[in-house]
C-alpha cells in the first residue's frame, strides 16, 4: 500500500505549520516535518505505521519525520497541531534526522515533562495569534525550547533505536524527498 507524501508550503521567515481545529479525518500521509498533536478537547484516534493511539484531552503525541501517519476522530474535538521541518531542526543540530523520539503522553503516569511541552505549545499558539511586534523572533525562540525538551527529555537510546530499526528506511525517504524538491 502506497501512502501520500504531504507537501505544504511554508512561508520563510515561520519555519512552522501551526494549526487549530476540529478533526475528523486525516488519510495516512507522511512529511519530512516533525508533529506534535495536543488535544485540547475531546478524544481522536491516531495512527503512527501499525500502531493506534487512543488520544483524549490533555494527550500528546510526537511523530518522527517521515512516519506514516493519519488522524480520525467520530466526535468534536479540538487539536492543536505543530509541524516543524527538518530543514529548519538541521541548522541548529545537523544530525537531527538520525534521531528517533518517543513523546506520547498518555503511556507515562509522570506527566512533568509533558507539561513542559504543552506550556511551551500553547505559548507558541499564543505568540502566533496575537503577532506583536518582534513575534517572529519569540516564535523561533519557542521553536527551539521546544526542539531541546525533545531532545534532551525524549530521545530514543540507540540500544532501543536498533530494536525499532526504521532509521534506514527514514533516511532512505529522506534522501528520496530531497531528491525530488
Amino acid at each position: 500500500m502506497s501512502f501520500p507524501y504531504e507537501k505544504a508550503a511554508l512561508h520563510e521567515n515561520m519555519p512552522m505549520i501551526l494549526l487549530m481545529n476540529s478533526v475528523k479525518y486525516v488519510t495516512m500521509h507522511w512529511h519530512d516535518r516533525i508533529e506534535f498533536i495536543l488535544v485540547l478537547h475531546g478524544e481522536i484516534t491516531v495512527h503512527v505505521g501499525s500502531n493506534t493511539y487512543y488520544l483524549r484531552e490533555k494527550d500528546l503525541i510526537f511523530i518522527n519525520s517521515n512516519e506514516v501517519h493519519g488522524v480520525e476522530a467520530s466526535t468534536f474535538n479540538k487539536v492543536l497541531l505543530l509541524q516543524i521541518p527538518n530543514s529548519f531542526v538541521k541548522k541548529y543540530h545537523p544530525l537531527f534526522e538520525d534521531k528517533s523520539f518517543k513523546c506520547h503522553s498518555f503511556s507515562e503516569e509522570n506527566q512533568s515533562k509533558y507539561d513542559i511541552l504543552r506550556r511551551l505549545l500553547i505559548n507558541l499558539f499564543e505568540i502566533f495569534n496575537d503577532k506583536e511586534q518582534y513575534y517572529e523572533i519569540k516564535i523561533h525562540s519557542v521553536l527551539l525550547d521546544i526542539i531541546y525538551h525533545l531532545l534532551s527529555n525524549f530521545k530514543i537510546k540507540e540500544n532501543e533505536l536498533n530494536k525499532i530499526n526504521n532509521s534506514n528506511d527514514r533516511k532512505r525517504l529522506t534522501r528520496i524527498v530531497n531528491y525530488i524538491e
